[in-house]
C-alpha cells in the first residue's frame, strides 16, 4: 500500500493525474469545432502550391524562338493512348497555351473598361459617357485605391477632342465658371445660378479653353464647344455663357486719359484715318486720342512698343501716375 501511494504521488504507473480526463475533453471538443476552419485553411494551401507547381510548369515549357518568347502548346492525354508523338482527338481532355510576353499588337478599336480613365483635375476615377451627368444604378466599379469590399461609385465625365483630356463634370463645370469669373457654389450646382456681373468684362479668351491645354500652355489650345458646355452646364445656366461669351467676342478698351475710364468697342468707333494712324481712335465720352492696338494715350510718331518701352516720366501726362514728377521738375530737381 505504502508503495501504491508512493507512485500515486510519483506519478508513476498508470495513474492519471488530477483533472487529465477534463482537459482531453476540452481538447478534443475544441478541436472538433475548429474542424470546418482548419479543412479550409489546409485547401487553401493545396490550392496555392498547385498554382505555383502550375506556373513553374508554364515557365519551364516556354521555349526561346529566334530571340523572342514564343507561345508552346500543351496537350492532356491519357498516356495510353499517346503513341509515336501523337495524339489521338478522342483522347483530348484540355488545351491551353503559355502567353506570349512579347508586345502585343494594338487593337484597332481599344475599349474603355470602367474605372480606366483619370480626371485631369481631380486625378479621381472617371468613367467616359455620352452625357456626363447619366445615372445608373447598376454601374459601380471598384476603385484601386480603396479596399475591394468597398465598391465606390465612379464619378462620369468628358473627353474633349481632339485632345483627349478627361476632366469629371464637376471639375469641368468649376473650371468654366472660373475661366468666366463667375463664383463656383457646389450648394447651387445645377441650378440657376443669379446674376453674376464681371469685375473686368471683356478679359479672356474666346471662347473657354481647355484647362490642361491652358496650364500646358499649348500653343493651339482646344476650345470648349457649346455642346459640350451644354452638357457639362445644364440648359438652365446657357444663358451666363452665352453673355461670358458675347463679352470675349467684344473687343473692349478702357479709356486711358485720367478721369474718364468710359468702357467702349474699339470696331465700333469710325478711326481717324486720313488724319492719323488707322489705329488712332477717339474716345466717344472724353475726345480724347488713344491706340486701340496697345490700348493707351496716342502715341504720335512712335510704335506701340517704343513708347512701351519709354520711361514713365516721358510719356504723355494722360498716361502719367498722378505722384510722378514732370520732366522739367525732374531735371529743377537733379539740378539743386
Amino acid at each position: 500500500m505504502f508503495k501504491g501511494y508512493k507512485a500515486f504521488v510519483k506519478n508513476q504507473g498508470s495513474f492519471e493525474p488530477p483533472g487529465a480526463r477534463a482537459l482531453q475533453d476540452f481538447k478534443n471538443l475544441y478541436d472538433s469545432q475548429l474542424e470546418v476552419a482548419r479543412v479550409q485553411a489546409v485547401r487553401a494551401a493545396e490550392i496555392a502550391v498547385a498554382q505555383e507547381k502550375m506556373h513553374e510548369k508554364k515557365t519551364q515549357m516556354r521555349r526561346p524562338y529566334g530571340g523572342a518568347w514564343k507561345p508552346c502548346y500543351v496537350f492532356a492525354c491519357s498516356p495510353r493512348r499517346c503513341f509515336r508523338g501523337r495524339i489521338r482527338v478522342s483522347t483530348l481532355a484540355f488545351l491551353f497555351c503559355v502567353p506570349d510576353e512579347s508586345t502585343p499588337a494594338p487593337s484597332a478599336s481599344p475599349i474603355r473598361e470602367p474605372g480606366s480613365t483619370i480626371c485631369s483635375i481631380c486625378s479621381q476615377i472617371c468613367d467616359i459617357r455620352p452625357n456626363p451627368w447619366q445615372r445608373t444604378r447598376t454601374h459601380i466599379a471598384v476603385s484601386k485605391v480603396v479596399v475591394i469590399e468597398r465598391p465606390t461609385p465612379v464619378r462620369y465625365g468628358i473627353a474633349l477632342e481632339p485632345c483627349n483630356h478627361i476632366f469629371c463634370g464637376a471639375c469641368l463645370a468649376q473650371a468654366i465658371y472660373h475661366s468666366m469669373n463667375m463664383a463656383f457654389d457646389p450648394k447651387s450646382y445645377g441650378t440657376k445660378l443669379p446674376s453674376y456681373e464681371s469685375d473686368v468684362p471683356g478679359l479672356g479668351r474666346d471662347p473657354v479653353p481647355c484647362p490642361t491645354c491652358q496650364s500646358e500652355k499649348r500653343a493651339k489650345p482646344v476650345y470648349i464647344s457649346d455642346s459640350t458646355a451644354r452638357l457639362v452646364l445644364g440648359e438652365p445656366n446657357m444663358d451666363e455663357w452665352n453673355q461670358a461669351r458675347f463679352l470675349r467676342t467684344i473687343n473692349l478698351i478702357f479709356c486711358p486719359h485720367k478721369g474718364c475710364r468710359e468702357a467702349f468697342d474699339v470696331d465700333d468707333v469710325v478711326p481717324a484715318g486720313v488724319l492719323f494712324a488707322p489705329s488712332c481712335v477717339q474716345c466717344p465720352r472724353c475726345k480724347g486720342w488713344l491706340c486701340k492696338n496697345c490700348k493707351s494715350v496716342w502715341h504720335e510718331n512712335l510704335t506701340c512698343l517704343m513708347y512701351q518701352a519709354s520711361p514713365i516720366q516721358e510719356r504723355f501726362p494722360s498716361n502719367r501716375p498722378t505722384d510722378a514728377p514732370w520732366p522739367w521738375e525732374q531735371q529743377q530737381l537733379v539740378a539743386t
